[in-house]
């Protein structure tokens, strides 16, 4: 179990190269909810990041079809798993403070960039 928790914690931190692109960092969250879909992974972390929208308490998703999508729902799911605290990079979602009652959406959560597990 060790030497899949380091492979994971490696692959994570290449994952990270991508968070140039992000415009917000939040580190040291717990991950809540996990929602894997036919092409994108939905989660929701505490505490709720700045500059998101809320739907049904999943803030936060990327595509797991990628390769950056496959290494970062393997963090993820080691970060639900163990109960270990991750790092999030992420853009601002289009509508910002919303939630599934006032138009917040998929289409509208905020874009997973980068993800860590946290120390």
């Amino acid at each position: 179990m060790k030497k899949v928790l380091s492979a994971v914690i490696a692959l994570a931190g290449l994952a990270i190269s991508s968070y140039s692109q992000a415009g917000y960092y939040l580190g040291a969250v717990s991950v809540e909810r996990v929602r894997i879909e036919v092409q994108f992974v939905v989660f929701g972390v505490t505490p709720i990041p700045v500059e998101t929208c809320s739907s049904w308490g999943e803030t936060l998703k990327f595509d797991h079809t990628t390769d950056f999508g496959k290494v970062a729902l393997s963090a993820l799911l080691v970060g639900k798993a163990s109960g270990k605290l991750i790092d999030v990079w992420y853009d601002e979602s289009s509508v910002p403070g919303a939630t599934e009652a006032n138009g917040c959406g998929n289409d509208q959560l905020s874009n997973l960039y980068g993800i860590a597990l946290s120390k």
